[in-house]
């Protein structure tokens, strides 16, 4: 908007940056700056970029479809920044229940499935973003725990959406951990719509290597496919 400034010669983003800034010192280095919702303005991009340790990209995690999709949607667009410019912060992870609310009143506020809870958090761990919750975790049942334990490490490794320019969201990632000399390579693939996902991606289109022999692993069953 056009609301007036003290300094009538900044502009808006300037002002803006100008009070992150002095947030962000008051606050000092050792405190995690979390910003919210920059991206989803195009003009405040720049504003925010270098004061903040993490920024939120996507909007609220609603409970119907389009709500589980939103958060990996625009966590996939921007998944470059990640880890580079600042942590993206998708807001998908919920694994709350019926009786399992954000908060201690025992309240339904929300409840995702087993299996949309796997995925959503699969995906933060996965893809490698920031892993928010805000889940009461006393009233989680042993379940849903055991979903958290399984997905809330990082494992700080490059992780990529290889059909990135073939689908508006992607589905299937790349991670790769090349940093003590010997490469490993994990493959996510992540349906985020109630249908059923037909995929055909060779080894080579995904940038591994034709000739060798790869193993497939259902994750939450814990066993070899």
């Amino acid at each position: 908007n056009n609301a007036p400034f003290r300094d009538p010669h900044v502009t808006n983003i300037e002002a803006m940056r100008m009070g992150l800034t002095i947030i962000r010192e008051g606050a000092g280095d050792d405190v995690f700056f979390s910003g919210c919702a920059a991206t989803q303005n195009m003009r405040t991009y720049a504003g925010t970029i270098g004061l903040v340790d993490s920024m939120r990209v996507g909007p609220d995690f609603n409970h119907d479809g389009e709500g589980i999709r939103s958060g990996p949607l625009r966590g996939s667009r921007m998944y470059f920044m990640n880890g580079r410019v600042w942590w993206n912060d998708p807001d998908p992870s919920k694994v709350r229940t019926s009786t399992a609310g954000s908060s201690g009143d025992n309240s339904i506020t929300g409840a995702v499935s087993l299996d949309q809870a796997r995925l959503t958090t699969s995906w933060v761990s996965l893809s490698g973003q920031f892993f928010l919750l805000s889940d009461w975790l006393p009233y989680l049942p042993e379940a849903r725990l055991e979903v958290l334990r399984r997905t809330l490490a990082h494992h700080d490794a490059t992780a990529r959406p290889v059909d990135y320019f073939d689908n508006a969201l992607a589905n299937t990632w790349l991670v790769t951990d090349a940093r003590d000399g010997v490469r490993r390579d994990v493959i996510g693939v992540f349906n985020f719509y109630n249908q059923p996902l037909a995929i055909d991606h060779d080894c080579a289109w995904m940038g591994l290597d034709p000739a060798k022999t790869y193993h497939a692993f259902d994750f939450w069953a814990n066993r070899p496919l």
